[in-house]
Order: C-alpha cells, then structure tokens, then sequence
C-alpha cells in the first residue's frame, strides 16, 4: 500500500512539473532555452521583430544574450515534403541504379537501393513516410522492365 502512494505522488510531481514546463514554452521561444539571438545553422534563422524597449523589457547587453526572440521555421510541411517524393525522378533514379550494377536487379533490392538514394539527396528536408516512399518507388518502375518469370528488373536491351 505504501508503494503505491508514492507512485501516485511521484506522478502528482510529474504532472506539476510537465505543466510549469509547457507554461513556459511560450516565452522560450519554438527551439527552447536561452540564446543569443542570431541564428545558428542547426537551429534556423532568426530575426527580431521589435527591439526589447519596444517589448517594455530593459535593453542591456546582459539581458539581451537571455531573451530570444521569434524565429522562423525552415523545416518543409509534411505536405510538401511528400509532394517533393512524389515529384521526385524515380525512373531515372532506378535507371542509373540498374546501370550502375549490371542492367539487372531483384526489385525488392532496386526498391531499398531507391529510397536510399532519396533519402541521401533529400536530406535535412525532415522525415517522409517510408512506406509512402516504398510505394512510389516500386509504381515508378516501368512494366516493360519487369518479367512475369522472375522476380528481376532489367533495362531494355
């Protein structure tokens, strides 16, 4: 019995505690913490709308390094990121692909090879759903390159 009332007040800490911290969201910023505000690489590009007397805030150098100001979010939609996917050249990636290794390959192999392209071109565009890139890489190959025999994807002759 004793176990279980510490359990229950542990989760009473923890939820006060996940309320303090999503208060304080707000007036971190989107990425959180304290920081100067120029943007860095990893995070983004940041600009200031106003300056801090305008905020009503004191305008010193010191406070100036711990008050972050509104960022602008470079990340693709996911909307966009899977129409880039969907618009992406997959013939032509299977093409150099088949190429590059003989003119010949089990689908299942040209398919991973495939999406591994994507991914390595496409980085830092965020995550698109694997299975959606799996899909559009397997419609994209061209039926005349397929043989009802087996499971290989060859390039015409």
């Amino acid at each position: 019995l004793a176990q279980v009332f510490v359990a229950t007040m542990e989760e009473g800490k923890l939820a006060d505690l996940h309320a303090t911290l999503t208060e304080g969201v707000e007036s971190r910023g989107r990425h959180g913490g304290l920081g100067r505000t120029k943007g860095s690489s990893s995070t983004g590009v940041s600009f200031r709308r106003t300056t801090l007397a305008e905020d009503g805030l004191p305008d010193n150098p010191l406070y100036r390094r711990f008050v972050r100001g509104p960022t602008i979010d470079i990340t693709k939609s996911k909307r966009t990121r899977e129409k880039e996917a969907m618009d992406w050249d997959w013939k032509g990636c299977h093409e150099s692909i088949l190429r590059e290794l003989g003119g010949q390959k089990p689908w299942k192999m040209l398919r991973s090879m495939a999406v591994h392209r994507f991914h390595s071109q496409h980085r830092g565009c965020g995550e698109v759903d694997e299975e959606l890139l799996k899909v559009l890489a397997v419609a994209s190959i061209p039926k005349e390159w397929t043989s009802k025999k087996d499971n290989v994807v060859r390039l015409p002759a």
